[in-house]
């Protein structure tokens, strides 16, 4: 939405499309943009993302009481994560988030959060290394992503899969690529 220059970086977009020997989307959604775009499907080849499995070793979970909600990734704010805060506050006290990472509403949430007397149930780790995000994920009962774009393929889902957490997100082609409603 920021991004300047919009008419020049799409014209870019799609010259560096149309010339490309091979082009590799990791979701079938955004090869049926680049086909659209004029680039012809045998030069498309859908890569998924993927995971790690070792940096996912089995772990048990002590349980708090609390239901622990989680989300790691880089925090805007078209994620929507102020309504899950002020459900929170209106709903059951033994839910808890944690929200791994940093972006440029966090800040807004943490004080969002502090005025709905929430400071005790939702906790911000900030940014930590990418070695120490499977012992993050580990702690989470129910792992979030929030609303993503219409083609993307994010990253923290395979991560949660990996976790074996169960996971929340939207209902959209894309996402439906990577996990099936309440079997992953």
């Amino acid at each position: 939405g920021s991004l300047r220059l919009q008419r020049l970086a799409h014209a870019l977009e799609l010259r560096t499309w149309r010339t490309a020997t091979r082009v590799l989307p990791v979701t079938h959604v955004l090869a049926d943009i680049v086909t659209a775009a004029g680039v012809t499907p045998d030069r498309v080849r859908v890569v998924p993302n993927g995971v790690v499995l070792d940096r996912f070793p089995a772990q048990t979970r002590a349980t708090s009481g609390k239901v622990t909600l989680g989300f790691v990734g880089f925090v805007r704010d078209w994620h929507g994560m102020d309504g899950l805060i002020r459900q929170m506050a209106a709903g059951d006290s033994r839910t808890a988030l944690t929200l791994v990472g940093d972006g440029p509403v966090r800040a807004e949430l943490e004080q969002l959060a502090a005025s709905l007397g929430l400071g005790d149930r939702v906790h911000f780790t900030g940014t930590v290394p990418h070695e120490q995000v499977p012992a993050e994920v580990a702690r989470f009962d129910i792992a979030l992503q929030p609303k993503v774009t219409a083609y993307a393929s994010p990253l923290k889902i395979f991560d949660y899969m990996a976790a074996s957490r169960a996971i929340v997100a939207p209902d959209q082609p894309n996402i439906r690529e990577v996990l099936t409603h309440e079997v992953t």
